[in-house]
């Protein structure tokens, strides 16, 4: 008998793809109106303004399903985590509720949780407005970075180094956006840090099935106009071994049973800061560099685990590092971009995909995941990383006219 799947859609593109070749799952899917396009004719659909509006998400999937039962509900992106965890608790059916959903997604939730886990969080405030920005800055020490307590991808994130700062900011249209964006806010110490890291995996039964570790070229906040991305770190790396453990102890503090997920921690003179976890597979290249590099598909697991099948993951064994290489965006209509066969000639590059077109209008880079190229690099160490980067960044030509 096949298992009927609702999809809560958030713009990706890979579990819609898993889900309809499947021949045992009869997919219905619940997505916003600028999604739609994403999901394929044969798959029954009902598209609302917002998929965050419970109630309308409710009343929306209880046309969809027109009498019939729900067997999962999958969620893959940051949007639809908790309407999902909503409509599992209201259709009965198993996987993660919306306790666990609003500890994945909710900062605030998630730093109370994992500190009195006895992890290492960065101090931190919620506030309901910016104008309670200064207050909260004296409180925990400036300097402070400020952010919707729900979001994702470094979006409408700032870092702010003072009280004069806070007040210069307040007046800007960054400060507009991030009051407007719907969300109350968390002010977080920052964290000096030496470097970033990832660890991606899949949990299974409670247990963290597979994970794997990388280190991002440069920390990601601020930098979001150069060259960035990650690479997974070897094997005998020092660090592995605290990430991994790292990783096991947020997954049972907020309680995950089954799904993805992607923690972004700081090393810092200290010791290790846990910056954040999401019960979901990460954006930008991160899942395809992960399957490149050791053949784990975490989409596809990620929507096993989620409608009631167990991990038997097998990761292939490899020296080699891969490198997710993104490039950014830049203002203005493109006029000239490096071909993907440019990028290709560079030992190491095993693919690249070009985003930015001749005609194409961009927009300065808002998301740690928005891109211009994609690159995904195969090296036998970290060792030649620098050189690669290097002649990467030579062969990138974006030129742009204003608009």
């Amino acid at each position: 008998m096949r298992k009927r799947v609702l999809l809560v859609n958030g713009g990706k593109p890979e579990p819609i793809r898993i889900l309809e070749q499947d021949p045992e799952v009869e997919l219905l899917a619940l997505t916003d109106h600028e999604y739609r396009y994403m999901i394929g004719a044969g798959t029954e659909t009902v598209a609302i303004e917002d998929t965050q509006d419970l109630e309308a998400a409710r009343k929306a999937v209880l046309r969809l399903a027109a009498g019939r039962d729900i067997d999962y509900v999958v969620a893959p992106g940051e949007r639809g985590q908790l309407v999902a965890a909503y409509l599992r608790s209201y259709f009965g059916v198993p996987g993660t509720g919306l306790e666990v959903a609003t500890a994945f997604t909710n900062k605030d939730a998630m730093k109370k949780a994992l500190r009195a886990a006895g992890l290492p969080v960065a101090d931190s405030r919620l506030i309901t407005g910016l104008d309670r920005l200064a207050d909260a800055g004296e409180e925990i020490g400036w300097p402070v970075v400020v952010k919707p307590v729900v979001g994702s991808g470094t979006a409408l994130t700032f870092l702010i180094r003072s009280a004069a700062e806070a007040a210069g900011f307040l007046r800007t249209s960054d400060a507009a956006e991030l009051g407007a964006c719907g969300q109350a806010l968390l002010v977080e110490k920052f964290v000096r840090m030496t470097k970033e890291y990832h660890c991606d995996g899949i949990v299974s039964g409670g247990e963290v099935a597979f994970a794997l570790p990388s280190c991002y070229f440069d920390p990601l906040l601020g930098n979001l106009d150069r060259i960035s991305g990650s690479y997974t770190l070897p094997e005998d790396d020092p660090d592995q071994e605290e990430i991994l453990r790292l990783n096991a102890r947020a997954v049972r503090a907020l309680g995950l049973e089954d799904g993805a997920t992607h923690l972004e921690l700081f090393r810092t003179d200290t010791g290790f800061v846990i910056g954040e976890i999401a019960c979901r597979p990460a954006g930008g290249g991160v899942p395809e560099a992960v399957l490149r590099h050791c053949g784990v598909d975490l989409w596809a697991e990620m929507v096993r685990v989620c409608t009631g099948g167990r991990a038997d993951i097998r990761p292939r064994r490899t020296d080699k590092v891969t490198l997710n290489v993104m490039i950014p965006p830049e203002e203005g209509r493109v006029v000239e971009m490096t071909p993907a066969e440019r990028f290709l000639e560079i030992p190491g590059v095993t693919r690249a995909e070009i985003r930015a077109r001749p005609g194409d209008v961009l927009q300065s880079p808002k998301r740690s995941t928005v891109t211009a190229a994609l690159l995904f690099v195969e090296l036998p160490g970290i060792d030649v990383m620098e050189d690669r980067l290097a002649q990467i960044a030579g062969a990138h030509k974006l030129v742009t006219e204003p608009v």
